[in-house]
């Protein structure tokens, strides 16, 4: 007999959907009452066993994550680009749109979250491996939250910003804020299991009936990438375990670089990667020459 235990959305599997901006974990959700039994999505049927259709799915990150409510007003600005760039330059500015709407003030949206007292809200960031082909991704992201909210069996309110380029070079992708209550006002639990599998399988099996599936050519390009990634991945723990085994760094500073890692794009990576190759190679050079 199943368990009936609450699915609670804290219950997120860490490691695979660390947040990509660095805002600190929401507070942990309660129960939301007796009548919840399990989080949302934990019975959709979505194919995820039918492995071997996947490889010809577009390849989408999904990134979900979730935060005090009070805190919310930052990520508007982050995500509609308000302000200056890291380099002091004005930002072109991205509008927001929602559900029904093609422009939507995200602060007034998100204010209004805040006075309902909503317990939190979640940042949701899809990024499509060929989203530069997407022009506008409006049509394909309304498509896809109507679907999880089926998957869901409730109404949710988000607004979402198209981002062509962010800092770190990743391409075209979008960030959601998506209120953390459903329909009738209960906390919204997503069931971990579709965190972990059913996000990225919707949004793929989206970004596929737009950009239509992906060809032999680039599926074993994929896989090459794949593979590539964790060869720069296990190189990288090599290194940094060295650099502890040395006194390069230690263990904080190597779980730093580690999360660090988790959250760069390549580019990132192969910064991070070569800054502690560079820490190891000065510390040889200093160390004195054995002699008979």
């Amino acid at each position: 007999m199943p368990s009936t235990r609450p699915i609670r959305a804290t219950r997120f599997d860490r490691e695979r959907l660390k947040p990509q901006m660095s805002a600190k974990a929401g507070p942990t959700p309660s129960a939301a009452g007796a009548k919840v039994l399990q989080g949302r999505g934990c019975t959709a049927r979505i194919g995820i066993s039918a492995r071997s259709s996947r490889l010809s799915m577009q390849r989408t990150v999904v990134k979900l994550s979730y935060h005090p409510v009070d805190g919310v007003r930052g990520l508007v600005c982050y995500a509609a680009h308000g302000g200056l760039d890291k380099d002091g330059n004005e930002q072109e500015p991205v509008v927001g749109y929602s559900e029904t709407e093609d422009a939507v003030d995200g602060h007034a949206v998100t204010a209004a979250w805040a006075s309902a007292n909503d317990p939190r809200y979640f940042h949701m960031i899809v990024s499509p491996e060929n989203g530069d082909r997407i022009a506008d991704t409006r049509a394909m992201i309304r498509a896809g939250m109507e679907q999880l909210q089926k998957d869901w069996g409730t109404h949710v309110e988000w607004i979402a910003y198209q981002h062509d380029r962010d800092q770190d070079g990743a391409g075209r992708h979008v960030h959601f804020l998506m209120r953390g209550v459903d329909c009738n006002g209960d906390e919204l639990l997503i069931a971990p299991s579709y965190v972990r599998d059913g996000l990225i399988y919707r949004w793929s099996e989206q970004v596929t009936k737009e950009l239509g599936p992906r060809s032999e050519r680039e599926i074993r390009a994929g896989l090459e990438q794949s593979a590539r990634l964790r060869e720069h991945k296990l190189e990288k723990d090599r290194l940094v375990e060295q650099a502890v085994e040395l006194g390069v760094m230690t263990r904080k500073q190597a779980s730093t670089i580690n999360r660090q890692y988790v959250k760069s794009g390549q580019n990132g990576k192969e910064q991070l990667t070569q800054q502690v190759r560079n820490a190891i190679d000065r510390q040889r050079s200093q160390e004195p020459e054995m002699t008979p």
